[in-house]
């Protein structure tokens, strides 16, 4: 139910976000306006400006999403006339603790407890965002972003001297919303911090000849264990928080 309730409220989040953006767009065609004296949202003609966008950029960033994370992003922006958005595409990597190694092995492989369980986890993210021009804590660069996330996670867990080694792989969709700011630090090159939320739809969990399953359609199941005892010991991507800093560069 909780996971249910945090994906209607991220999606809530991530459509309010679009929605504001394409009012304030509708209704103020040369000059901003304030709400709250929080945000200022720009129209396409004032956004636009060489100030505030450039055509091409590429951006570095490190810090934390559920783990040590390195991401590389391409920026499009000003590429369609009156489209008010920037479109970002990325790929991230991330370390991160795969879950409980001897639950894992009782769920996929067997009731065996011998070896020392050694773990590691990673995460490739894909994603796709769409970024609107705001202005928040007077920030003058300032973005609000939504999007989409596709990630493909693996789990290893190898037990020294116990004889097993397997992966838990994931792969599943999500979405996301949050917030970026830039600061210049000279014509081409901006400080740029990002703080957000993801949020990843539950799918199949699969380790050795075992899949379990979020409609219980399971392949070859151990004992009575079930979608959501394998979603228990895995910590494969679900609800994140995330927290970025690195460096814009125009293209």
């Amino acid at each position: 139910m909780t996971k249910k309730l945090s994906s209607i409220w991220l999606l809530l989040l991530l459509i309010g976000n679009m929605a504001i953006a394409k009012g304030a767009s509708n209704n103020y065609l040369q000059k901003s306006h304030k709400y709250g004296g929080l945000l200022r949202f720009y129209t396409p003609q004032s956004a636009n400006s060489s100030d505030l966008f450039f055509k091409y950029g590429f951006q570095i960033l490190a810090g934390y999403q559920g783990g040590f994370n390195l991401q590389g992003n391409l920026l499009l922006t000003d590429f369609a006339k009156d489209f008010p958005f920037s479109i970002k595409i990325g790929y991230g990597f991330t370390r991160n603790n795969p879950g409980d190694a001897l639950d894992a092995r009782h769920i996929f492989i067997n009731n065996n407890s011998n070896g020392t369980p050694e773990k590691k986890g990673t995460n490739n993210d894909f994603k796709m965002e769409f970024l609107y021009p705001t202005k928040i804590f007077k920030v003058k660069r300032s973005y609000l972003y939504g999007g989409i996330r596709y990630s493909h996670f693996i789990g290893n867990f190898n037990f020294v001297g116990g004889n097993e080694n397997f992966d838990v792989i994931q792969n599943t969709w999500g979405i996301a919303s949050g917030i970026e700011f830039h600061f210049p630090i000279n014509k081409k090159t901006f400080l740029t911090m990002n703080s957000g939320m993801n949020y990843y739809f539950p799918n199949a969990l699969i380790g050795h000849d075992t899949t379990y399953t979020p409609d219980g359609d399971n392949i070859n199941p151990r004992k009575d264990y079930n979608y959501e005892d394998a979603d228990n010991a895995i910590n494969q991507p679900k609800f994140q928080l995330q927290a970025k800093i690195g460096l814009t560069l125009k293209i």
